[in-house]
């Protein structure tokens, strides 16, 4: 039988599967360790000097130093003294309550919301969709045929896939929220 006779569901030589593994395990470190973020700091959480910056007509506006955003990491901040506002991650809802001094900013920020939800949604499934083809190929029997490997493989190079575009609409996401800081600044009493 020569090379061109044997049966595509023949296993692969020099200990093909293994590397396949490797490289599957390898990923999914790099995804689980992508999508780790730390919790929220919302609303009630907020300084005073943030409430402060709302528009609710009663109080003098927060001047400049006292209330400016800035984004330090994945952190939103504010005034000089860098008060946490809001903090970006996977399992946060980041602009929930923060007090945006113009309608400028509240768009621009409800803008950033909606597209890092989504960025969210995708890099979360790109997780599981790697974490399911590992736990495909490392259960798949020594010296199984390439066929078995081709469900995994896929589902890897799709999870490999989502995460790239969730991370594309993730820095279109903090475009906007960089725009959301700037109106807010805008605003501010110097």
């Amino acid at each position: 039988m020569g090379a061109s006779e044997i049966p595509f569901d023949t296993p692969a030589p020099h200990g093909m599967p293994r590397l396949v593994r490797a490289a599957v395990r390898s990923s999914l470190a790099a995804l689980l360790a992508l999508a780790a973020a730390p919790s929220a700091r919302l609303d009630a959480q907020q300084p005073d000097s943030a409430r402060a910056s709302r528009s609710d007509g009663g109080r003098a506006p927060c001047a400049y130093d006292a209330c400016a955003f800035r984004l330090e990491d994945d952190r939103l901040v504010q005034g000089a003294l860098g008060t946490e506002v809001a903090r970006l991650g996977i399992f946060t809802a980041p602009m929930r309550g923060v007090a945006w001094s113009s309608d400028s900013a509240r768009v621009q920020a409800a803008r950033f919301s909606s597209r890092y939800a989504n960025a969210r949604g995708l890099k979360t499934g790109a997780v599981f969709g790697s974490a399911v083809a590992t736990i495909l190929l490392v259960n798949a029997e020594e010296g199984s045929s390439n066929r078995d490997a081709i469900g995994p493989a896929v589902l890897l190079v799709a999870s490999s896939v989502l995460s790239i575009v969730g991370q594309q609409i993730e820095n279109s996401a903090r475009r906007q929220l960089s725009r959301a800081i700037w109106w807010h600044n805008r605003e501010l009493p110097r």
